[in-house]
């Protein structure tokens, strides 16, 4: 059995290696485009700009009392993506943590994002939903790539795969709907919004 001073060596190790790897992802350069449009609904579909439409009932269920809807592509930087794959051949341990803080990084950069958007808009009396990405609750994956039609992430570095997997992986996507007559959310993210039973930030993004 682990005893008392192997648990304080391993407990250790783990913060040491938390430590480092918080340091050297501060270095990385996480960008954000994003882009508004007025609320289209007709055939029970999500339109934007005429042209791009969602197929999805959440959303318009979400989004129908919305004025506009912000529509958004940020990643956490390819650096982070090569940073995973250094320390994860320094081993498991380094990779997993690495892995960890780069998904933090990017559930924050979201999180405050959706913030100054609330900031913004409260300013002149609007309210915002919570932010809603592909691949949760009604929104499915394969609509991911409507918005880099929309969007043409690619200006800062950011694909879509044939399978709707964005490239760097520590990236996401996702819509934000503005209106004077919707409630105002409360938090960036509603994890009844999101299918991921086993989502480690869960409890933990307010």
């Amino acid at each position: 059995m682990m005893g008392y001073e192997d648990f304080k060596r391993v407990n250790s190790k783990v913060n040491n290696v938390l430590d480092e790897c918080i340091h050297v992802a501060k270095k990385c350069s996480p960008t954000i485009i994003y882009r508004k449009s007025k609320v289209n609904i007709a055939d029970n579909k999500l339109i934007l700009n005429k042209k791009y439409s969602f197929n999805s009932n959440n959303l318009v269920e979400k989004f129908k009392n919305c004025d506009q809807v912000i529509t958004s592509v940020m990643t956490a930087g390819r650096e982070t993506e090569e940073l995973i794959k250094e320390y994860s051949q320094i081993g498991a341990l380094e990779g997993y943590i690495m892995d960890t803080v780069a998904s933090y990084i990017i559930e924050k950069l979201s999180e405050e994002f959706w913030n100054e958007t609330r900031k913004k808009y409260n300013k002149n009396g609007k309210n915002i939903t919570n932010c809603v990405s592909p691949g949760n609750n009604d929104f499915p994956l394969s609509e991911q790539k409507v918005i880099f039609n929309y969007l043409q992430p690619n200006k800062i570095g950011v694909s879509i795969s044939d399978s709707y997997v964005i490239e760097p992986i520590k990236s996401l996507s996702l819509l934000i709907g503005v209106g004077e007559e919707i409630t105002q959310a409360q938090k960036a993210h509603d994890c009844n919004d999101c299918d991921m039973e086993d989502c480690f930030l869960k409890g933990v993004i307010h």
